[in-house]
């Protein structure tokens, strides 16, 4: 069976989104169109780590992370090279109002608006898993841990040691993947558990 990890292109945004809607359709970003949300995994492409998984079927998973600080840039950047499309979005969505204007003025005013990629080194820049997800239809065939394992790969190529992830406490079924892949939980807010992982270094270096 055809199955590979290779870094996201444009022409795989459409099926990202689609995945993001389906599988995270009560948290807030997904509450919002895809054409939006095409938009905002279109500000990371190629400022951070973003792989995909495809199998004979196509694109059926991927994962995004990278330095926290290169995170807030591109979330940032999106918002405010979208700031028209994301206002007329959350006013037609009453509900989201709060988290949109705590999340908008993070973005805008508080996060550098850095773009490049970093040159920071890892341990210094807060390495993140920002998201990840898998079809419903792929679900249960190991898809998730394959990314998280290209997602590690790639940052051990940087020398990164560790890197961390936050998740919903709401979320058992993620906080039990995260724990079985040796997440440990760093703290805990009121709504979230922080987790980080070391990664084990090859006898050879």
């Amino acid at each position: 069976m055809f199955m590979s990890i290779r870094n996201a292109e444009d022409r795989d945004l459409p099926v990202i989104a689609a995945i993001h809607k389906s599988q995270f359709w009560d948290h807030f970003l997904g509450q919002y169109s895809r054409r939006l949300l095409v938009r905002f995994y279109g500000s990371f492409l190629g400022k951070s780590v973003f792989i995909v998984h495809e199998s004979a079927d196509g694109v059926d998973g991927f994962v995004l992370g990278g330095a926290s600080a290169q995170m807030a840039a591109c979330s940032a950047r999106f918002v405010r090279s979208n700031l028209p499309r994301c206002l007329w979005e959350t006013l037609m969505r009453p509900r989201l109002w709060l988290e949109a204007i705590r999340c908008g003025f993070a973005a805008v005013f508080v996060f550098p608006s850095k773009s490049g990629p970093t040159t920071e080194a890892p341990e210094e820049s807060n390495l993140r898993l920002l998201s990840i997800a898998v079809s419903k239809e792929a679900m249960g065939m190991g898809i998730a841990s394959a990314l998280v394992a290209g997602f590690e790969e790639t940052i051990r190529n940087t020398h990164a040691r560790e890197y961390g992830l936050s998740v919903n406490k709401s979320n058992r079924r993620a906080i039990r993947f995260y724990e079985k892949m040796r997440f440990e939980v760093e703290r805990e807010t009121e709504k979230s558990f922080c987790y980080r992982k070391r990664l084990v270094r090859e006898a050879s270096e």
